[in-house]
């Protein structure tokens, strides 16, 4: 089994002396991904960090969305997700759905050679496939501002119908200093399953964003 993470952007935090963070890990996909809060609070608890469970109380914060976690056609088509960034749509033919299933062939269909050595060479060809699987995750640092609030425009265009937009701008002041990026995990193996490949994906993406916090 062969995993591998990347990230869309480096991010390279101030050491701090006070070292409490909040974490939360989010997804709409329909399986659960309580093993990455997990390996994260793990990792970051291992470097020293105090893990909490009050905003209010962090000096950091980790969060973590879920955006695609299942079978791609190739190893291509994962890490061209990688590359729009964080907040980049993922609509791509190549990634398919949450643990879509997968098929390695019928060894039922009549094959029409008459040697023997040659049918089992063929029902072992479709018995054995090179397998991908990814997980595509958006990352969101925060790190307390120590000198005051910090000012934040946003700006953004919203549909309204098929033929107009909206464009708004919010000027906000917030006590947080903000970072993002998207990390992109990936798995690799003949014939893998996807339940053999989601802890790996978790605990790769669990790595990299530890990381960041080393």
């Amino acid at each position: 089994l062969h995993v591998e993470s990347k990230m869309s952007e480096s991010i390279f935090l101030e050491p701090q002396d006070t070292k409490t963070i909040y974490i939360q890990v989010k997804s709409t996909l329909s399986q659960d991904f309580q093993g990455l809060k997990e390996q994260l609070r793990s990792n970051l608890a291992y470097n020293g960090w105090t893990i909490v469970n009050k905003i209010s109380e962090a000096q950091n914060m980790a969060q973590i969305s879920v955006l695609q976690a299942g079978q791609a056609k190739s190893e291509a088509d994962a890490w061209g997700t990688l590359s729009d960034g964080f907040g980049a749509d993922i609509l791509t033919g190549g990634l398919m759905g949450l643990a879509a299933g997968y098929a390695t062939g019928s060894a039922g269909v009549g094959i029409g050679v008459g040697a023997v050595g040659t049918a089992a060479s063929w029902v072992a060809n479709q018995l054995v496939e090179n397998v991908y699987y990814s997980m595509v995750t958006d990352i969101q640092v925060s790190v307390r501002s120590k000198d005051g609030q910090v000012t934040q425009n946003t700006e953004s265009n919203l549909s309204q119908g098929s033929s107009s937009k909206v464009s708004q701008t919010i000027n906000q002041k917030s006590d947080w200093l903000k970072y993002r990026t998207r990390i992109v995990s990936v798995a690799n193996k003949v014939n893998l399953k996807f339940d053999t490949a989601k802890p790996e994906l978790q605990a790769q993406i669990a790595k990299q964003v530890s990381g960041i916090f080393a």
